[in-house]
């Protein structure tokens, strides 16, 4: 029994822990204490609101907490198709806008990654993701956290390869989406 009870604190300190990091984890959804969700995982109320002709729009900035640094630009004569993003490993990237995830993989160069389909010729792509929170097929709403970002597949750092594309030919993201 006094060995039993010489255990025991290692265990209550544990534990104390994992209720400090779940009260923190209830913060996130709940800054207030009201247990309203947050906009953290949820688009901002009124966002998936669809326009008169019913197209969303595929204009929002990809990075939900910061806009990021761009490091690197499309660049045809290196057949670069993107933007390179320079953001932490973890950071939060949303939809740029409304549309179904047609494909969540991972592949030597991007790594994990994401594309949604937008049912207006655009797609959109998601690389170098360190985890991926969508599902093939899945809906998604305009600023609806898909994947966290990352430095998978061939890749130098951590950061978001951003790319729109237009029927299947890349566009400059930059004429649709301002970044902040």
């Amino acid at each position: 029994m006094r060995a039993d009870q010489e255990r025991i604190p290692g265990p209550l300190r544990q534990l104390g822990a994992v209720e400090r990091q779940y009260s923190d984890i209830l913060a996130l959804f709940a800054p207030d204490g009201t247990r309203a969700p947050s906009e953290l995982w949820l688009p901002p109320p009124g966002s998936f609101r669809r326009s008169p002709g019913g197209d969303e729009g595929l204009d929002s900035w990809p990075l939900a907490d910061e806009s990021g640094s761009v490091t690197r630009r499309i660049d045809e004569g290196e057949a670069h198709p993107g933007l390179d993003i320079a953001i932490p490993t973890g950071s939060y990237i949303r939809a740029a806008g409304a549309g179904r995830v047609s494909e969540v993989g991972e592949d030597p160069t991007y790594g994990k990654y994401v594309r949604i389909d937008h049912d207006n010729g655009y797609e959109t792509l998601y690389a170098h993701a360190s985890d991926t929170s969508v599902d093939l097929g899945e809906e998604v709403r305009k600023n609806e956290v898909i994947v966290l970002s990352g430095s998978t597949g061939v890749s130098t750092g951590p950061h978001l390869h951003f790319e729109i594309l237009l029927e299947g030919v890349t566009i400059d993201p930059l004429k649709l989406v301002q970044q902040p």
